[in-house]
């Protein structure tokens, strides 16, 4: 009966362990800022903080499809097992978005806008075990002051089934930052939670 009993405990934890949460997008947001988590990384280099954060697919289209939740299952389930993973790159200098801080040089600021929007994706790899993943795409929205931290959304084509260590290498001509190196765990990366469908 005690043996029995242990039984039904360990299957208990071992189901619920493997269970993935459903949060709020706010709550998921949150959940990938802990670092605790092991979604977010930062590096401070050459006076910049480059932060690092693996993105859920969920996150990165919640917001276009606020209205109705039947939409939003429909997409979810056709971006399950997705080959893309989304990676957000949020650089700052002084606690404000580098648009900021070249705003008073305004040829500078020109060249800041022109390598985030057109050239920064060229110096973002992926190293998934021993294979190098180039970027599929990347996008920079400039938020004019509005945000604390310049963003820019990376997306890698991925094995789904991919399993170790990733590493995202950010070698930054522009910002003279050297080579930066953000690691993350495949199994932190799988076992993040999903939006929730309430």
């Amino acid at each position: 009966m005690i043996i029995r009993f242990f039984i039904v405990v360990l299957f208990f934890i071992a189901t619920s362990a493997c269970t993935t949460k459903e949060l709020t997008p706010d709550e998921l947001r949150k959940f990938v800022i802990d670092d605790s988590n092991g979604l977010t990384q930062t590096v401070l280099s050459n006076g910049y903080a480059v932060t690092c954060q693996y993105q859920p697919t969920e996150l990165v289209f919640a917001s276009e499809i606020l209205l109705e939740p039947k939409t939003f299952i429909q997409k979810r389930d056709s971006l399950r097992g997705s080959k893309l993973l989304y990676f957000k790159l949020g650089i700052s200098r002084g606690g404000k978005d580098v648009e900021h801080y070249f705003a008073k040089d305004f040829e500078k600021y020109k060249e800041l806008v022109s390598y985030l929007s057109f050239e920064l994706g060229n110096e973002v790899d992926l190293i998934c075990e021993r294979d190098t993943v180039s970027i599929s795409d990347f996008i920079y929205t400039p938020m004019y002051g509005m945000s604390e931290t310049t963003n820019i959304l990376l997306a890698f084509e991925v094995d789904p089934q991919f399993v170790g260590n990733i590493k995202l290498i950010y070698s930054s001509s522009f910002f003279s930052f050297g080579r930066l190196e953000f690691l993350f765990k495949s199994f932190d990366i799988r076992n993040a939670p999903t939006i929730s469908q309430n």
